[in-house]
């Protein structure tokens, strides 16, 4: 899933065009792949706060899937601003990411703070996607480093690990992570005019791609678990 909106001002090349791209383009390739799960590409309006509330679309979604879905949902892989890479030093940290997760701060610090890896957020029910991605990054060339930022089960989950379409599927307990290049963390064009094609890096939103695609397509072709039945006691 991705969202397609933007804010007023903002062309969005980034956000969210970026993510909508990739979603497309792994549709593109996993169309005709043998596959033993269903896979749907879903794009999402009105994520953006407009001008106090946002996530309208993936909650209307998440709602539909709570009331009317027969078919467990195994995760959501949510693409959230893909294609903005830059130098070392130039990746921001929010406060308490060291001692929350040392993990990916570690990961940072022994890259120079450069801007050239996406994260992967992710909650106790996630961990599994999380993994994937990680793991999809590993086996292949030209894919960019997966930044684990993922929330422990006895954690109360902060608002900024719940700003995009991800947060609708935590909400009614499926498996979701969101992936992205850290929005304001790193690109001065968030959210303002100059978020244009011409500020993307391509080469880093490929790796972004071949990424996500290796991890979608590993999940799609392993079988899913069997569904434990459902007993309602009298």
């Amino acid at each position: 899933g991705a969202h397609y909106d933007t804010l007023p001002g903002s062309p969005g090349a980034d956000d969210n065009a970026s993510g909508v791209a990739v979603m497309l383009e792994c549709a593109r390739l996993l169309a005709n792949a043998k596959r033993l799960r269903l896979i749907r590409f879903v794009a999402f309006d009105a994520e953006e706060r407009q001008p106090e509330v946002g996530l309208h679309g993936s909650t209307a979604y998440a709602a539909r899937v709570k009331s009317e879905e027969t078919t467990a949902i195994s995760g959501a892989y949510i693409l959230e601003m893909l294609g903005y890479a830059v130098g070392p030093g130039a990746q921001k940290v929010p406060p308490g990411l060291q001692l929350l997760f040392p993990r990916a701060f570690d990961m940072l610090a022994h890259r120079d703070f450069a801007g050239d890896s996406v994260v992967a957020i992710s909650n106790w029910r996630s961990r599994g996607l999380a993994r994937n991605l990680e793991q999809a990054s590993r086996r292949l060339r030209d894919t960019v480093p997966i930044l684990p930022v993922a929330v422990p089960r006895w954690f109360p989950v902060p608002h900024n690990l719940k700003r995009s379409d991800h947060a609708p599927f935590w909400d009614i307990g499926v498996p979701a992570i969101m992936i992205g290049d850290t929005a304001d963390f790193r690109n001065p064009h968030y959210h303002q005019p100059g978020d244009t094609p011409e500020t993307l890096d391509y080469d880093f939103l490929k790796g972004v791609t071949r990424t996500v695609i290796a991890a979608v397509a590993s999940d799609v072709m392993t079988p899913p678990r069997a569904r434990k039945a459902k007993v309602k006691l009298r």
